[in-house]
């Protein structure tokens, strides 16, 4: 039987050093942690030596999620071959598990998860039972973006825009907050959550254009009030104010206008979202997931799109 070992990095704590058996799809992998320590130096410009080692000011870290002190290695040996390709996946597929079932009993809710890009410098071995190495690669992932390291430079306009944003007491909408965290999820390797929290960003943002469209009819607040309550019950739901309530209250309907949307949409909330959510039926593999968080997106884009000109 040929196994795959997997070397690599994290630049930060995640768990304990030590041994790990993981159970995924009936086969038990073996996951070793090692804490490798920071150099002095770096840890004297970070912490301040007065504080970090000596006197009234030195203290116990009770979490280094930034890696200030220590960084982690990893090597995972999984019963299989894996693929150089499929590397990356397979890693963070046996870190999102630890790191669940760590955080489950420990209640340490701070623990990090862990995006494809903090994996660094991931080797990958086939071997077989005799010991020879039938297959060797190395996976350095963004590596170009790791040599070249440059500080973040947002464009100017972007920059103005958030100096002047902050000087406001606008709020930033749910929706947005809502894809922004999606979208980390799923380079986290957290599928079925990425789905789950993009298709909440889709049912924010319906509710709110309806709302909007309801106010701009200059109708009382009672009356809007009560009409938003029919609109967001369990009788009427996201797919019937998609291509009624729409329709009735502004003459636009997803489902006439744009009907290749729409099936992609309906697949994903009927399929995709239904497995999100339930995932004993089926876990998500990064392609379903990316289907259907593109689908959502274009559903937001059209919905913003038609808010637009309505609003005008």
């Amino acid at each position: 039987m040929v196994k795959t070992i997997l070397d690599f990095y994290i630049p930060f704590e995640i768990v304990n050093e030590g041994t790990y058996i993981i159970n995924l799809d009936g086969k038990l992998s073996t996951l070793q942690i090692d804490l490798i320590e920071r150099s002095k130096e770096d840890i004297k410009k970070i912490t301040r030596e007065t504080y970090a080692n000596s006197g009234p000011g030195k203290f116990k870290m009770i979490r280094d999620i930034w890696g200030i002190f220590n960084f982690t290695k990893v090597r995972i040996e999984i019963p299989d071959c894996i693929s150089l390709i499929d590397s990356l996946y397979e890693a963070q597929r046996h870190l999102s598990k630890l790191i669940r079932v760590y955080r489950y009993f420990t209640k340490k809710y701070w623990i990090p998860d862990v995006p494809d890009d903090a994996i660094i410098a991931l080797v990958c071995q086939n071997i077989d039972d005799s010991g020879k190495r039938l297959q060797y690669g190395v996976n350095m992932g963004n590596i170009s973006q790791r040599i070249n390291l440059k500080k973040y430079n947002e464009s100017m306009e972007i920059i103005d825009k958030i100096h002047e944003f902050l000087k406001t007491e606008c709020k930033i909408p749910i929706y947005e907050e809502l894809m922004l965290s999606s979208k980390d999820h799923y380079d986290k390797g957290q599928f079925n959550l990425s789905v789950i929290e993009m298709n909440i960003a889709l049912e924010s943002l319906a509710a709110e254009y309806l709302r909007n469209i309801l106010i701009n009819k200059g109708l009382e607040n009672k009356i809007i009030k009560r009409m938003m309550n029919k609109y967001l019950s369990k009788k009427y739901g996201l797919n019937r104010i998609l291509k009624e309530a729409y329709k009735k209250e502004a003459n636009r309907s997803l489902k006439v206008e744009k009907p290749e949307l729409w099936k992609k949409y309906d697949w994903a909330r009927n399929c995709a979202r239904k497995n999100a959510i339930h995932p004993w039926l089926k876990k998500l593999t990064p392609q379903e997931a990316n289907n259907a968080l593109s689908a959502f997106q274009e559903v937001i884009q059209w919905i913003l799109s038609i808010n637009s000109t309505t609003s005008n």
